[in-house]
């Protein structure tokens, strides 16, 4: 049970206990005065399974509608818990929100100030939850660039100009602005640094914990490369990442990372290479 506010979750792996635990919670709600409505409860069927157990769940006589999709705290799920849909989504309201910024802001000639306006009411827009629904792949990203860009123009005021990569990077730097793929990589070390020092409710998964070397162990290659801020899985692999292209772009990307401070420079471990394959993990300088 996931409970936040007035949204409340119940998430279930077994199809036949599911309605005994919709009872339990109704049975619940109603000895403490605060009955649910059963035509505002949905039902949403996660599953990657061709050979789906359809089976019927009810409150109070009434059956559960199933989604398609449902909005849970701002952020639209799915049955395949894909979030191509609603990038699209953030993606076109982040375009309205700009298009109307420069309809209403024309008297605002002030880069600084027009840079403000940008963050807090475009940009925002794409950091809500980005850990859960940033997009992986090249195409996807670059239309979130592609808008940044366009909000970059206008703060400049150079509508008209032409930028290709080099000059875009070299504009956000001048405006203190970065990439919105290397934001969304933040957001996820920032995430995974709270979660490893416990200053959030979210917990490491009972098979991944922090490396510990014990001074009598071997003094392999790979001993000698971790150090005791290195996530470790105790599953074993069962999948080949490397002939696997979802899982290989979901690792380029870097979805979980581990933040170590050294010298001057900042090393992210990819820790969901771990999670799959133990005796790996792929360090980045940034």
């Amino acid at each position: 049970i996931r409970l936040y506010a007035d949204d409340l979750k119940i998430i279930n792996s077994e199809n036949d206990s599911l309605q005994g635990d919709i009872d339990k919670l109704y049975n619940w709600s109603v000895q403490n005065l605060m009955k649910f409505h059963p035509d505002k409860c949905k039902l949403i069927r996660c599953t990657h399974k061709r050979n789906i157990v359809n089976l019927s769940y009810y409150i109070l006589g009434q059956e559960v509608e199933i989604a398609d999709s449902e909005k849970d705290l701002g952020i639209t799920m799915t049955p395949k818990v894909s979030f191509t849909d609603y990038q699209e989504i953030i993606l076109s309201k982040g375009s309205q929100k700009l298009g109307l910024l420069r309809r209403s802001s024309r008297f605002i000639k002030n880069p600084s100030q027009r840079r403000i306006l940008y963050l807090a009411l475009v940009r925002s827009q794409f950091e809500h939850c980005s850990q859960i629904w940033h997009p992986i792949s090249k195409n996807s990203m670059t239309a979130f660039e592609k808008l940044q860009k366009r909000a970059v123009k206008w703060i400049l005021s150079k509508i008209s100009e032409s930028y290709d990569n080099d000059l875009y990077l070299q504009k956000l730097k001048a405006i203190e602005i970065s990439l919105l793929s290397e934001k969304f990589i933040y957001n996820d070390l920032s995430l995974m640094d709270k979660v490893v020092h416990e200053h959030s409710p979210l917990t490491l998964p009972s098979f991944a914990h922090i490396y510990i070397r014990f001074d009598n162990a071997k003094n392999t290659r790979l001993q000698t490369s971790r150090d005791n801020l290195q996530l470790v899985s105790d599953n074993v692999p069962k999948i080949d990442i490397s002939k696997n292209k979802f899982l290989s772009v979901h690792l380029r990307s870097g979805m979980v990372y581990l933040l170590q401070r050294k010298g001057s420079q900042i090393l992210f471990l990819a820790c969901s290479q771990n999670q799959l394959w133990p005796s790996q993990a792929t360090t980045a300088i940034i």
